[in-house]
């Protein structure tokens, strides 16, 4: 019924807005330092970024801190956004024989 997508309206469209509020954060923080990354989707629950190979890691630190937002639970609990950064050539899952230049888990040092 109508009921359990009247509840989770609420999330669902608060992940929707936070990533597009990431994507303007990155936006403008690319036109005031003249980076040259290009946003490629802007989707529900992620964004995909086209960078230059020397930006990758500063990149991924932008992307996931724009994307960590302190929010409060129903509950009155407090807890902040978490989310993952995958980096690769190819726009698609990496594959070590098929698809080596694909997407996989970017890990921070």
């Amino acid at each position: 019924g109508l009921l359990p997508e009247a509840l989770a309206w609420i999330p669902q469209s608060t992940v929707g807005c936070i990533t597009h509020k990431a994507v303007l954060k990155l936006r403008a923080m690319e036109i005031t330092r003249r980076f040259g990354w290009h946003l490629l989707n802007n989707k529900h629950d992620s964004l995909l970024k086209e960078v230059p190979d020397a930006d990758v890691p500063d990149a991924c630190y932008e992307a996931t801190n724009a994307m960590a937002v302190n929010l409060v639970g129903r509950d009155g609990v407090e807890f902040t956004m978490r989310s993952e950064v995958q980096t690769g050539k190819v726009w698609s899952k990496y594959h070590p024989t098929y698809n080596p230049d694909g997407m996989r888990n970017y890990k921070f040092n």
